[in-house]
């Protein structure tokens, strides 16, 4: 990739309802006029499984190259991936809403980067911009994420578009190539030869890196026999999937595959939940097994609540103390099951960053 077009992956989180596919779809005309590389602009609505719910778009300016990632759905899932640039989406007629506030939490749960607040739809006569900044503000605060000193712009047309792409070239720290990322993937395909899909939310996976599967509370090394090459090369923004064969373990289905620099072994840490039953933050000691796959390792857990108001929004921050130590990465999504009572999870949540900003 050119240095002239430095690389940068971008996040737009926001419902439809409040404009999010439309500020994913204007990102694209304010980008189209713009020179061209050599491969040219390309764009996929609707990407293979797992990422169905996002719109991707692979998009240049005159000073970087964007890889735009749309999330909008219900699913209070964000995949694991260093972001450069965060925009988060309110509409002038509906302000902040039970959505926006699980927006809100899942990003304090991740390492800062720049995030700009876009209000849509400032134009319409029932709109009150000025009051939806303010709330978006005091909620951003409430979360540690410097709401005072937030970003904002106000959108209503192409013209005012424009400000996002101006303010992504200024403000969006970018990685230069995907291979710079520790990998963080999952298995989600294993053909009868051996060989493995992976699905990666960022990294480059080569015969050298250092990977481990991380099953529960167990760390398994692996090492790469083979790469089908051609997969690595049609997603140079290290997102999508790889096709490997490993020696020695194999990694299963459903199973995480992370590099080594992105893996750390832990008896405590936060993370972001979803559903948790009132009766267990009470900090008493629980049996579960701690798994990202059906067939995970049991531990011992306590679990104690560390939000002012737990479960608002249906959604909890809290903190995981386990008997046997277990492998995690920043973002990673797990399951947390009661072998004794139910087979289904009690809750699912995803690891906090050791850096996040709204830890409190």
């Amino acid at each position: 990739m050119s240095e002239t077009f430095p690389f940068s992956c971008v996040l737009v989180l926001g419902e439809r309802a409040d404009g999010a596919w439309t500020l994913f779809a204007a990102l694209q005309r304010a980008l189209a006029p713009k020179p061209v590389l050599e491969l040219g602009p390309s764009m996929d609505i609707n990407p293979p499984e797992p990422w169905s719910r996002f719109g991707v778009a692979s998009l240049h300016s005159t000073q970087r190259s964007y890889a735009v990632l749309l999330e909008s759905g219900p699913s209070p899932c964000v995949i694991p991936r260093a972001f450069d640039a965060v925009l988060l989406v309110l509409s002038a007629r509906r302000s902040v809403t039970a959505r926006t506030r699980g927006f809100a939490h899942e990003l304090s749960a991740r390492a800062a980067c720049p995030t700009l607040l876009c209000i849509t739809e400032c134009g319409a006569a029932d709109g009150v911009p000025d009051l939806v900044e303010i709330e978006a503000r005091e909620l951003l605060t409430e979360f540690g994420m410097g709401g005072d000193e937030l970003d904002v712009a106000r959108l209503d047309d192409d013209e005012s578009f424009d400000a996002v792409v101006e303010w992504l070239d200024r403000s969006a720290i970018p990685h230069a190539y995907a291979q710079e990322l520790p990998v963080i993937a999952r298995c989600t395909g294993v053909t009868f030869d051996g060989w493995r899909t992976l699905t990666r939310s960022q990294g480059i996976v080569s015969k050298t890196s250092s990977l481990l599967i991380l099953d529960g509370t167990e760390a398994i090394e692996l090492t790469v026999r083979a790469l089908a090459d051609r997969s690595a090369r049609s997603s140079p923004f290290g997102l999508g999937p790889q096709i490997v064969r490993f020696s020695g373990p194999q990694p299963n289905v459903d199973d995480w595959v992370v590099d080594r620099a992105a893996a750390r072994e832990v008896s405590s840490f936060e993370v972001v939940g979803w559903s948790v039953d009132p009766w267990l933050l009470d900090g008493r000691l629980v049996p579960f097994a701690v798994r990202t796959r059906r067939l995970g390792a049991a531990t011992t857990a306590r679990i104690t609540a560390l939000d002012s108001r737990p479960g608002e929004g249906d959604l909890v921050r809290f903190r995981v103390e386990v008997a046997t130590p277990v492998g995690v990465f920043d973002g990673m999504t797990i399951d947390l099951i009661d072998d004794y009572l139910r087979e289904e999870p009690v809750f699912s949540a995803v690891v906090c960053a050791e850096d996040s900003v709204g830890r409190r």
